[in-house]
């Protein structure tokens, strides 16, 4: 809650006053509120000592009637033993921050969506829940809970999982299968030449942006195949073998000699592509699909070309099956195809 929105909560429910007769007595002196507050750059703040609470802060108004209400205020909560809690700096807790698995993702978060929004601040300048409900309103439920998981983790007093407000899952339904003639429509039609390479690697290699972008010249090689490290929580080695699709993909890219730590595509900016990607899915009419689709599409061609699911997950890099089971998009033709095993084992055991 603001200082603001708890001043205008606190005077609701106390008796009126003129600000300027107003006074409490302490250890047996009449004190005037007037007299406890000060005036600098026309800005007024207290100045008093409270049952042992030293005050100090800016009650944010030139105003001098105003000043003394807000100070009351927060005379109530040293009173309620929520003085100290709303000073809380939320900048100490963001530069403590130092997640131990999925670092980068993480750090990014706080960046980007957690410290625009809370740095700088105190938490009685704070509204966490207001910030919750719009996170969980604009997001899908699973970036949501991501974002929110953060700031969670950080220390912040954000409010209990069932107090916000997440979007419901969205169901995945069969037409979302991408064909390869779908993918390729829209890397080589709707998104930028620049993006093409890396687009083809992602289809092609099923790996994530964040780890093509961290492709060195030692992660690839172009009759083996890319050795990496990956993962999006937990890092696990990944081995993606060479085939003739991908290294076309990593032949189109114009690079000058390169050495081994050098990076496949040092000035790509992740987000930019994949604000192209999901711009080019729209235009080509699926506007469901975004730049993680084209991982999808990869492992729903190795499965319904018959690949075994667990080798599937391995390529993927996954520690749980049931990870990659929700990649697992079989078409329908692929499960007509399956039906005919009952038959051919009903005519086996009937003959």
């Amino acid at each position: 809650m603001s200082l603001q929105s708890n001043h205008d909560r606190v005077l609701n429910s106390m008796p009126p006053w003129k600000s300027r007769q107003f006074s409490y007595k302490a250890n047996g002196r009449t004190r005037h509120m007037a007299d406890l507050i000060v005036q600098r750059n026309k800005v007024w703040y207290a100045q008093c000592t409270y049952m042992g609470e030293r005050l100090r802060d800016s009650l944010k108004t030139t105003d001098k009637d105003q000043a003394i209400e807000r100070l009351a205020e927060l005379f109530v909560l040293v009173r309620k033993g929520d003085y100290n809690y709303i000073g809380t700096k939320c900048d100490k807790l963001l530069d403590a921050y130092d997640p131990k698995t999925d670092k980068k993702n993480k750090l990014g978060v706080l960046k980007n969506h957690v410290r625009p929004e809370f740095g700088g601040k105190t938490f009685g300048e704070c509204n966490f829940k207001d910030w919750a409900i719009k996170v969980a309103r604009e997001n899908p439920k699973t970036t949501a809970v991501y974002f929110i998981g953060v700031a969670k983790a950080v220390g912040l007093p954000l409010p209990d999982w069932k107090d916000i407000p997440l979007q419901p899952q969205k169901r995945w339904n069969a037409t979302q299968i991408l064909s390869e003639e779908q993918v390729l429509d829209v890397i080589y039609n709707h998104i930028p030449k620049k993006h093409i390479p890396f687009c083809l690697i992602a289809c092609y290699s099923t790996l994530r942006r964040s780890s093509i972008i961290d492709l060195r010249k030692k992660d690839v090689d172009l009759n083996e195949g890319i050795s990496v490290i990956a993962g999006r929580t937990i890092k696990s080695d990944v081995f993606i073998p060479m085939h003739p699709k991908l290294r076309a993909a990593f032949n189109l890219i114009k690079v000058v000699p390169m050495r081994d730590d050098d990076f496949w595509f040092p000035n790509v900016k992740g987000d930019t592509v994949g604000v192209a990607v999901k711009r080019g899915f729209k235009m080509a009419g699926i506007g469901w699909a975004s730049f993680h689709h084209f991982r999808h599409f990869g492992a729903c061609h190795l499965i319904n070309n018959g690949e075994d699911i667990a080798v599937v997950s391995k390529w993927l890099g996954h520690k749980d099956i049931s990870t990659t089971m929700i990649y697992a998009r079989v078409n329908r033709d692929k499960l007509k195809l399956a039906s005919k095993a009952f038959d051919t084992n009903l005519r086996k055991s009937v003959g």
